[in-house]
């Protein structure tokens, strides 16, 4: 759900650089700027769809300071508090083609991420299938008693094979 905001900020003029106050509103992807907040005409709007949304640089000599980088022009506005600058450069952005590729991206890398695990379930599977499969030796062992002597244990281990296998090599851990 896309935030939802409007209320006052300053807003730097193009030609006359004064900061003005204007009540401004999000509305689809445009900001519209009126001269006060009961005027029925917006003053202007800007283009949101292919802006970028960042923080001025701080020789600005403004707090709370963020443009909005168009095609056609930059434009500064500030926010009364840096909770509110916050708020408004969030609220923008989500108006943002940047934005929607962002999305994009994101629910592209979650379905990546979903199909490697689905897969590397998939490899387990088969790796524990596989490994169940595998033709087995068996092995006879007894456990050790006390005071046996070597010889009496090199004879306690006996590989058992089947007639068909005896020409494959034993192997003794």
């Amino acid at each position: 759900e896309k935030v939802q905001k409007s209320g006052y900020l300053l807003k730097r003029g193009e030609i006359n650089k004064a900061w003005k106050a204007r009540y401004c509103r999000i509305d689809k992807s445009r900001l519209f700027y009126f001269k006060k907040q009961d005027h029925p005409k917006p003053a202007g709007f800007i283009p949101l769809e292919q802006a970028v949304i960042r923080k001025c640089r701080e020789d600005m000599g403004e707090e709370h300071c963020f443009e909005i980088v168009t095609k056609t022009r930059v434009y500064y506005m500030v926010a009364k508090s840096e909770a509110e600058m916050t708020e408004w450069m969030h609220a923008l952005s989500q108006r943002t083609m940047l934005h929607k590729e962002n999305e994009l991206l994101e629910k592209a890398d979650e379905m990546i991420a979903q199909e490697a695990y689905r897969q590397c379930l998939e490899d387990e599977h088969h790796f524990l299938d596989a490994y169940k499969k595998r033709r087995k030796t068996t092995t006879t062992w007894t456990p050790r008693r006390l005071g046996s002597s070597q010889a009496d244990i090199s004879n306690q281990i006996q590989p058992r094979t089947s007639s068909r296998m005896r020409s494959t090599p034993t192997v003794h851990c």
